[in-house]
């Protein structure tokens, strides 16, 4: 028999909105459930009490009758001190996962260190950003609005020398889970991110 699908999520303590938490694990959970309809889908966490942890957790305890379950690893500061956030990222990644969510801000340093040591050993990393702030039109099915971007562009191309460097991409999770759609965000000259289809 099959074991669940693990999905290691790791985020920044100051992950301000739960619908791009919620619309990265639900594509995942609808792309297991299309694959394989019987299988358990385990979130493994850090137990943060805020952040993209605690989102995680929520969504979870929403999705238990889908045969959605949270485990919680929760980092010993009293015992390891600032050695205790690696020691957890290190017991989660060695514990296994078929997927590694992240949701970094920033320098995000604990969040990134699970990230290497996720990549590290094999388990493949989706990183999830804030939406841009770009006019993206909303969900044509049942019109709600993009919540999140699963990859920030490292760079956005100006649209004067687009020639010389290829626009940048960004995969577009919307919290309905109706579409991923692909557009691609080029800079102006004044600032502005425009978007093109």
């Amino acid at each position: 028999m099959i074991g669940p699908y693990c999905v290691l999520v790791t985020g920044s303590r100051d992950w301000p909105d739960n619908g791009t938490v919620e619309a990265a694990l639900t594509r995942v959970l609808r792309d297991v459930i299309q694959a394989e309809p019987r299988r358990d889908f385990v979130v493994v966490h850090g137990d943060c009490p805020t952040g993209a942890d605690r989102f995680a957790v929520r969504w979870a305890e929403g999705n238990a009758a889908l045969g959605v379950h949270a485990e919680a690893h929760p980092a010993d500061w009293r015992k390891n001190g600032k050695a205790a956030g690696p020691l957890r990222n290190s017991l989660m990644v060695n514990l296994g996962a078929d997927l590694c969510l992240a949701f970094p801000l920033g320098a995000s340093r604990g969040t990134r260190d699970c990230m290497r040591k996720a990549a590290a050993a094999g388990i493949p990393v989706r990183v999830v950003s804030r939406a841009p702030e770009v006019d993206v039109p909303p969900c044509p099915t049942c019109r709600r609005p993009v919540e999140g971007v699963s990859q920030e562009p490292e760079r956005l191309p100006r649209a004067d020398d687009s020639t010389r460097v290829p626009p940048a991409r960004a995969w577009v999770l919307e919290p309905c889970g109706h579409r991923t759609t692909t557009y691609t965000l080029v800079a102006r000259d004044n600032g502005a991110v425009e978007v093109r289809f």
